[in-house]
């Protein structure tokens, strides 16, 4: 009765992620007033959005998905599994959404993103990273007009503010070669930037 870490196979670490996981579990523990309430979240995913900024009203990704261990939890699996086997043409990540969604809508389910500078999808990564100097380099600049608030991990965003992004003093922690079709074409793109670790058989 644990929380899980659920990752894809298409994923490198580029460093333990598990500190980082701790302050996102212990974050959710806090009350208004920073006494330990008990863990008060469900679950934690990543941002399969191409801004940084506009994330939280995206597609979500379930290849990096932190599970606590809920009765909301287990629910909203049991829930995207009847969807998959309702709409055979479903797959998993959008049966995860729909059912996401539904609890939202009921008010029930208290989830939250993974900051897509530490937690970034294959598009965010490969097309904003500066490899060399393992930096954020594209500076992206979009006004807020809607407030959203399904994530603590993140700094609170008011309506109509102004957010630049990418952060430039943020790391990585690991990077998911998503956003690309094909085995073969993913292994290509691990290669051409020194990600790919496992010796050719």
């Amino acid at each position: 009765q644990k929380a899980i870490l659920y990752v894809d196979t298409d994923i490198v670490f580029l460093e333990n992620p598990f500190d980082t996981l701790v302050q996102y579990f212990q974050s959710y523990s806090l009350s208004t007033d920073g006494n330990n309430a008990g863990v008060a979240f469900d679950l934690l995913l990543q941002s399969d959005s191409k801004s940084f900024v506009d994330h939280l009203s995206s597609n979500l990704c379930t290849g990096v998905m932190f599970l606590n261990y809920t009765p909301l939890t287990l629910t909203l699996l049991y829930r995207s599994a009847e969807l998959l086997k309702e709409n055979p043409n479903l797959y998993d990540q959008k049966a995860i959404n729909q059912a996401i969604n539904e609890f939202q809508l009921m008010h029930l389910l208290q989830m939250g993103v993974f900051d897509p500078h530490q937690f970034p999808n294959g598009y965010l990564y490969f097309n904003h990273m500066n490899l060399d100097a393992n930096l954020y380099v594209i500076k992206e600049t979009k006004t807020i007009t809607k407030t959203e608030n399904i994530s603590l991990a993140l700094p609170s965003q008011s309506s109509t503010s102004t957010s630049t992004r990418p952060n430039p003093t943020k790391k990585p922690i690991l990077v998911h070669n998503n956003h690309i079709q094909g085995k073969d074409k993913k292994i290509q793109r691990f290669k051409e930037n020194q990600l790919w670790f496992v010796e050719s058989r």
